[in-house]
């Protein structure tokens, strides 16, 4: 199948957004580093802090609360999630790899997001990244603005919804279920960014980074 993709298979291919296309990870700790007071290479507080956060994936108003009463923070965890809508994206850099490989894949392919967050938050991450000069803002989907979320299937039926031809849609992401077990329900295929985690994940196909795209798509 590998093959078969790489030589003829034009697709509708759907990204996830935060640790797909930008990295979410690095951008977050940047974004506590700047009213955290903690330094850089105190890996123990540090380890601790992103194995809480993991990945993003702790409930905010969870995480937000752990955080102010272990850190003594003269904030809410209200305060706090409107911070990091309003700031994170000041954080995120351009990657001109991922910017690369997406102008070479829009070639030959439909391209989509598909990212759970707020409509500001994830829309300013967008226009950081550079991904809206690429990607139309037609086929961008943001769970706030849609009203429910991955791995919900009604948002993936909104998808296909707004897919206007008979081409194999494949989802890739980073989220076993978000992303991978959402998507399965609409017999999508799947491509999942494993980032060196042990985990078992029904997926049809799994890569490091999305820069492995390029040995296995059609470009």
């Amino acid at each position: 199948m590998c093959m078969e993709w790489a030589i003829f298979t034009p697709m509708n291919l759907v990204f996830d957004l935060d640790n797909t296309l930008i990295n979410r990870n690095k951008a977050y700790q940047k974004w506590l580093a700047s009213f955290l007071k903690i330094e850089n290479d105190n890996f123990f507080d540090w380890k601790i802090i992103l194995e809480k956060d993991n990945w993003g994936y702790t409930p905010r108003e969870f995480f937000y609360k752990w955080l102010i009463n272990n850190f003594s923070l003269d904030f809410t965890p209200d305060l706090l999630i409107n911070k990091c809508a309003n700031e994170l994206h000041f954080h995120i850099d351009k990657d001109p790899k991922t910017i690369q490989l997406l102008k070479k894949l829009s070639k030959n392919h439909q391209l989509f997001i598909a990212t759970n967050g707020g409509e500001k938050n994830q829309m300013n991450k967008l226009k950081k990244s550079g991904l809206l000069e690429i990607i139309n803002s037609k086929n961008i989907f943001i769970s706030e603005k849609m009203k429910c979320k991955k791995p919900n299937k009604q948002f993936f039926d909104m998808i296909e919804k707004c897919i206007s031809n008979t081409q194999k849609t494949v989802m890739i992401g980073d989220d076993p279920i978000n992303d991978v077990l959402g998507a399965k329900q609409n017999n999508w295929e799947t491509i999942w960014l494993k980032f060196n985690r042990e985990l078992e994940v029904n997926t049809d196909f799994e890569i490091q980074n999305i820069n492995e795209l390029e040995s296995l798509l059609y470009i």
